[in-house]
């Protein structure tokens, strides 16, 4: 990194923007796993300390590949990260991590993993943006206004989280019954 940097230094000794690692000792079948996954990567990058990152993950035995713009692919080599969730620690172990949206989150070089709840995340941001919008505005009792606003978002997830619960839940309904017709069908000829 530049000169402006060489002074502040993270808990881990680290200049924070500093690569955790180089672009070119990333593993062959990391970079292929990667590619079958998100296409044609345009720009690769290792992650770096304090950085923070969003997207989909593609898992290797040592690296992440995470897809955090439409052209832009970073991989975090798994010796810095600590998964915060057990359901994904399990995952990760069981090869069942690929396609999940998570967000790692560097102090220094050392990571930590979170699921990523881009519904929950959208509409904090709807909530917040019209909180500060109801305040700027002058808007009457704003408190109450961002306190049922809050109320209101919470529910607005929730609601969401049901309905698409329901749509998974009738959409194996449905392919149980298609499969089923289909062998019934198959007999019947």
């Amino acid at each position: 990194m530049g000169e402006e940097n060489s002074g502040a230094r993270s808990a881990s000794g680290r200049v924070p923007g500093e690569p955790l690692g180089r672009l070119e000792d990333v593993p062959a079948e990391a970079r292929a796993a990667a590619e079958q996954r998100f296409g044609s990567i345009v720009q690769a990058s290792v992650a770096r300390a304090d950085g923070s990152y969003r997207g989909e993950v593609v898992s290797s035995v040592t690296h992440l590949a995470q897809c955090v713009s439409a052209a832009r692919v970073v991989f975090h080599p798994k010796s810095h990260l600590e998964f915060v969730s057990d359901r994904h620690r399990w995952a990760d172990d069981n090869a069942r991590l690929n396609g999940s949206e998570l967000q790692i989150h560097y102090l220094g070089d050392k990571g930590k993993v979170y699921p990523l709840d881009r519904l929950r995340e959208n509409v904090g941001w709807v909530v917040a943006s019209m909180k500060r919008i109801a305040t700027e505005r002058g808007l009457p009792d704003a408190a109450q206004f961002g306190r049922t606003l809050d109320e209101v978002g919470r529910a607005f997830v929730e609601q969401e989280r049901q309905r698409a619960t329901i749509r998974r839940t009738s959409g194996l309904a449905r392919s149980e019954r298609t499969d089923r017709g289909s062998v019934i069908g198959d007999r019947e000829r």
